[in-house]
């Protein structure tokens, strides 16, 4: 969830190895590796500001910090999508 918005969901297991939401993929690679030294990976650093929870804007709420965002979605929240069994 972000911004109060169910943004990808599944088995927990399906979920961290097939993240496919930039936001999931964001959250995954803030989780230390117990096997690089507890270091954390960084190709999936968020950017821009937070969006307001009062007055949210329209469309994706993590598009204002999303690396892949397109148009679409700062304009609509994406529908939900069956991308594996039950993901």
């Amino acid at each position: 969830m972000y911004a109060a918005q169910m943004i990808e969901g599944g088995h927990s297991e399906e979920t961290m190895d097939y993240a496919k939401h930039p936001f999931t993929q964001f959250l995954l690679s803030a989780v230390p590796d117990s096997h690089a030294g507890l270091r954390t990976r960084k190709e999936f650093g968020a950017r821009g500001e937070v969006p307001s929870q009062i007055n949210p804007p329209p469309g994706c709420p993590f598009a204002t910090r999303c690396q892949k965002v397109m148009d679409n979605c700062q304009q609509v929240m994406p529908g939900k999508v069956l991308m594996m069994p039950e993901h």
